[in-house]
């Protein structure tokens, strides 16, 4: 059973790998952003504390960074599970907003049940030419 899982995470893993390759560059995309920080946390329905462990902070290398923005997620027991916010972040990006919030429930399953693990995010932008709102 583990191997099982182990070898699904790997193969999502590496999937994800190659669509990122695939993916548009992010600098190509917004071409005035400067830099990208997400600040992520994930947490159960309901509940105001997020689960142990799972905040954490990703500096976007905007230069190299892929125009893709898929995190897996954290449970270890959720299968086919993730948060894709490729389209929320894109959209507010080419806005030139400089702070993004918001929530994310991920669509995998966990023992034969929706996983239904929160992610919460907020990201702040930085743009060149004053061209943040």
């Amino acid at each position: 059973m583990y191997n099982r899982r182990w070898q699904q995470q790997q193969t999502a893993r590496s999937d994800r790998w190659k669509r990122e390759d695939e993916a548009p560059r992010l600098k190509d995309r917004i071409t005035e952003l400067e830099s990208l920080k997400l600040e992520l946390e994930e947490g159960r329905v309901g509940d105001a504390e997020p689960v142990a462990g799972t905040r954490r902070v990703r500096h976007i290398v905007v230069p190299r960074a892929a125009a893709l923005f898929e995190l897996p997620c954290s449970d270890n027991k959720c299968t086919n599970g993730g948060h894709d916010l490729t389209d929320v972040l894109l959209a507010a990006l080419d806005a030139r907003q400089g702070v993004i919030e918001g929530e994310h429930t991920c669509v995998g399953t966990r023992e034969d049940q929706p996983c239904g693990l929160v992610l919460r995010y907020r990201a702040v932008a930085t743009y060149r030419s004053g061209a943040e709102s």
